[in-house]
């Protein structure tokens, strides 16, 4: 169920991210028996969860831990998703990140357009 949650909360990702996230070597095993149980689905890179299993955790998921959404965001962040990734800042009311990131990246978006 960890995994599950972890994949829910990140979005499509990679192992990696996954246990970068958990902080728990063994998560990239789990994933394999979720995708095998069908909870996720996978392609050679990333892993996501199936639809109606990020239906069913959402209504059953417990309330967000801040540590796990601070987390969460640094990975999205480093992968470039960076709507996710502040919303997940803001989400662990982790003002401090959320400002370090705008910052961060106020030049390169403002020179973008």
């Amino acid at each position: 169920l960890a995994v599950a949650r972890a994949v829910a909360l990140l979005g499509r990702c990679t192992a990696l991210d996954v246990v970068e996230l958990l902080g728990d070597a063994r998560a990239a095993e789990w994933i394999a028996h979720a995708v095998v149980r069908g909870v996720l689905l996978a392609d050679r890179e990333e892993v996501w969860i199936h639809q109606l299993w990020r239906d069913r955790i959402a209504e059953k998921d417990a309330p967000d831990d801040a540590e796990q959404c601070r987390t969460a965001g640094n990975v999205l962040w480093r992968n470039e998703r960076y709507e996710e990734a502040l919303a997940l800042f803001a989400r662990a009311q982790d003002w401090d990140s959320l400002a370090r990131a705008l910052l961060e990246a106020a030049d390169p978006w403002a020179r973008a357009g």
